[in-house]
């Protein structure tokens, strides 16, 4: 099984950027907010190898289904959109938003911040990350790994949800 990379996790790169942009936000520059916003419409746009991964991790990391029979459809499809992927392209585009963040952001503690579900996106992403690799992966890791996404996809998720109230 390979070492995670939180630079090459696409659910964790997502979700600094929306990190990074609430602060500035918040702390009222807007500016470099919309910097990281210029380059998630950049680099998450629509038919690039980048957006189809996180829509797949999103799958993984936000669905809720109702029995183990479906989660491991869901898996196997998820599988298969892994493996149908352009990794090379996927790698350079990878590389390209790394790049964006650490020079166009200017945030020494970009990748520092918390993220609360890091352990469950670290293994989605190692997952993706092995289906890929094919007979190269470490089967029995793989196999543990797999059984932690599934149960993710058969527990429900507790959504947040913001109420704007008018004063």
């Amino acid at each position: 099984m390979s070492k995670h990379n939180k630079k090459r996790n696409v659910g964790i790169i997502y979700e600094l950027l929306l990190r990074h942009i609430s602060n500035c936000l918040i702390e009222n520059r807007k500016h470099d907010a919309q910097k990281a916003l210029n380059i998630i419409e950049k680099r998450f746009k629509k038919g690039t190898e980048l957006y189809k991964e996180f829509r797949l991790f999103n799958a993984l990391a936000k669905s809720t289904v109702s029995g183990s029979h479906i989660a491991a459809a869901v898996l196997q499809e998820a599988k298969n959109a892994a493996r149908s992927s352009n990794f090379k392209k996927l790698d350079i585009e990878k590389s390209n938003l790394i790049k964006d963040i650490n020079y166009k952001l200017n945030d020494s503690n970009f990748y520092y911040r918390s993220v609360p579900d890091y352990k469950d996106y670290a293994t989605i992403q190692t997952v993706l990350n092995e289906w890929r690799a094919g007979s190269e992966c470490n089967l029995s890791t793989l196999i543990e790994y797999e059984n932690k996404v599934v149960e993710r996809l058969i527990h429900e998720k507790n959504e947040i949800n913001i109420k704007i109230m008018s004063l």
